[in-house]
């Protein structure tokens, strides 16, 4: 599994690199530049399933990257928390 979160917690993301052998290509706080070079990052490793919080992946997946998704078999979504009000 290769994760590239948008809303990338550090710690949280150290943590799954160190005990769960999961490669993560995001850092809080990125510029553009570094966000996109992370998203080909991902991409380069022919990921099976991605984790994309913002949809940037599946959508250059889907537009620009095309190869790659006779390889991919799941990329979830995740929700936004449940409205309190």
């Amino acid at each position: 599994m290769r994760l590239q979160p948008l809303s990338t917690q550090d710690e949280a993301a150290a943590s799954l690199v160190k005990n769960d052998g999961i490669d993560v290509y995001a850092i809080k706080g990125e510029n553009r530049k570094t966000y996109y070079r992370h998203i080909l990052s991902a991409l380069a490793v022919s990921p099976h399933m991605t984790m994309d919080d913002g949809a940037d992946l599946v959508s250059m997946v889907h537009s620009e990257k095309k190869g790659y998704l006779k390889e991919i078999v799941g990329a979830p979504r995740r929700r936004p928390p449940a409205s309190s009000g």
